[in-house]
């Protein structure tokens, strides 16, 4: 049976940063940085609070992104306590930090930074498949579509309920469109 594809997260999920090898850290840094675009159409902000032992899977996993659309990452940190900074700052992607707790704020201050037309907010402790980004905004670009949203998620943490999918399509609990 074929692994799941976020299976070679997990080694840096739920673990203290320190745990997350370099070789690893030097490879999400790259692919990073050849994801980002000097005109991107796509914003994906990644909101973390305290989320030093999910980033670097999420990073990771957003590194793998594939992506028809020019997309610029961009992270903001909602005043953690932990090294929820450090691990931006070396993954190479610009970051913010928002001093106002609260997800709202960290997504407005992430909005504020946002350089694409279409601004994605995702989180620090879930796993995104390669193909995200082209699934939301494919559907953000028909016509009369002014927003979608998803339930999406996949939190390895056992103690959590969560969707072991295969493919995006599967891991679609709702999605939801709204039109003019």
């Amino acid at each position: 049976m074929k692994s799941p594809w976020y299976q070679k997260y997990l080694s840096a999920y739920n673990v203290s940063p320190n745990e997350v090898p370099t070789a690893v850290i030097d490879l999400i840094a790259s692919q990073l940085k050849q994801q980002q675009s000097e005109h991107p159409l796509v914003t994906v902000s990644v909101i973390a609070y305290n989320e030093d032992k999910n980033l670097w899977a999420c990073l990771w996993a957003l590194s793998d992104l594939s992506s028809r659309y020019p997309i610029e990452i961009i992270g903001v940190n909602n005043n953690s306590t932990d090294s929820t900074e450090t691990i931006f700052k070396q993954s190479g992607i610009p970051y913010f930090n928002e001093v106002q707790n609260g997800c709202g704020f960290a997504r407005k201050c992430g909005l504020e930074h946002a350089r694409g037309a279409y601004h994605m907010n995702i989180d620090a402790d879930t796993l995104y498949p390669v193909d995200y980004v082209n699934i939301m905004i494919g559907h953000l670009e028909q016509t009369g579509v002014v927003a979608v949203s998803s339930t999406w998620g996949m939190s390895p943490i056992k103690s959590i309920p969560h969707f072991h999918c295969g493919s995006m399509s599967a891991c679609v609990i709702s999605f939801y469109t709204c039109s003019l």
